[in-house]
């Protein structure tokens, strides 16, 4: 309210019974490892031709992309592949739940809440320290992106507590942080509205997202995963999402193999 939103809008919002403290989810979100999940699943024939089925639909508003950002269509299609399995799991976390709760997490309760809900294996994975860090950089984000999707809401005109997401606080089919929407999400189905949960919008967004991440400047391999790697900072997800487009390049003239993996980024962020 201080900052400037309608005390009435957020009286109600709290008010809501379905509104409450997700600590168990923020520490499913603590647990998370980039390098313990299955990319190659993205790679297999069937995931191949999932996504070349779905750039043939939307093979207007993905020209269209690349007519306005630069951006092949290949490279949009596997990014939605990897994200959200092309739109089919954007999440089931109840976000403005979780946002509120990485919010007030530096109350000395509410992480004490978080921390018990780790289980004596978690804490073998990963070392107090490492746990301690993750958390704070939730905390640190978690009023802005709180804030940011109350704005979304508003613009979408959509009801804040029935959004979902996953356990990040990342929404809709391009699974943007709500932060990241008014900077680069983009109306690709013309409709006056940014929807990131319509392929058409998803599509234009994530465009805009590479294009003002220099993808028009970045040449060769090396380049291209960089830009990736500012969409998702792990070196697993920059290849995959890499070699999963140069698959869909290359499926209609018999290279169907993808390329070596010796320029990936050694960058990995979990």
């Amino acid at each position: 309210m201080a900052d400037g939103l309608d005390a009435q809008f957020v009286q109600s919002l709290y008010d809501n019974p379905a509104v409450k403290l997700e600590t168990e989810l923020l520490a499913a979100n603590l647990r998370r490892s980039e390098a313990t999940l299955n990319y190659d699943r993205f790679l297999t024939p069937t995931a191949v031709a999932r996504a070349e089925r779905y750039l043939q639909q939307y093979r207007p508003a993905l020209e269209e992309a690349q007519r306005r950002h630069g951006v092949p269509p290949q490279v949009i299609v596997a990014i939605i592949m990897v994200e959200t399995s092309l739109g089919e799991h954007t999440g089931k976390c109840p976000t403005f739940n979780l946002l509120s709760t990485m919010a007030v997490a530096e109350d000395p309760q509410v992480r004490a809440l978080v921390l018990d809900s780790l289980t004596p294996e978690d804490r073998k994975l990963q070392s107090d320290e490492v746990i301690a860090q993750k958390l704070e950089r939730r905390i640190a984000r978690g009023y802005t992106e709180l804030k940011a999707l109350l704005d979304y809401a508003r613009q979408s005109q959509s009801d804040p507590l029935a959004v979902r997401g996953s356990s990040e606080g990342a929404i809709g089919i391009p699974q943007f942080l709500p932060s990241n929407i008014g900077r680069y999400g983009r109306d690709g189905d013309g409709d006056g509205v940014v929807d990131l949960f319509k392929h058409e919008d998803a599509i234009a967004s994530i465009a805009c997202f590479l294009e003002l991440n220099q993808w028009r400047q970045a040449h060769g391999a090396r380049a291209k995963k960089r830009v990736i790697l500012s969409y998702n900072r792990s070196s697993y997800y920059a290849n995959a999402v890499y070699d999963l487009a140069h698959l869909l390049k290359h499926a209609n003239n018999g290279n169907a193999s993808p390329p070596g993996r010796a320029e990936a980024s050694s960058t990995q962020t979990n």
